[in-house]
């Protein structure tokens, strides 16, 4: 899941940058498939949106809602990270 970017205001350059770095992580986990017929979490591509522009939980909560936050809680904590190098 992509990182918490901590920045009060967004330019342009910026959300092309987060929105590029979002994609390269989608076509990794993609593993070279397209991106358009891959079965993916709408859930985390919008945590993973949230986050690289900077919400706070508390925003978190308001645009996502708190189901879908209290969800990707619940999926994080129960699904170990992929090892990349394997």
């Amino acid at each position: 899941m992509f990182t918490q970017s901590t920045t009060e205001s967004i330019t342009r350059p910026h959300m092309v940058n987060t929105i590029a770095r979002i994609r390269e992580e989608w076509e990794q986990a993609a593993d070279g498939n397209s991106l358009v017929f891959a079965n993916a979490s709408v859930g985390m591509l919008l945590a993973d949106l949230s986050m690289a522009i900077g919400l706070t939980i508390d925003e978190q909560v308001q645009a996502l809602g708190s189901k879908l936050v209290n969800e990707l809680q619940d999926a994080l904590i129960s699904t170990p990270e992929k090892n990349v190098n394997n």
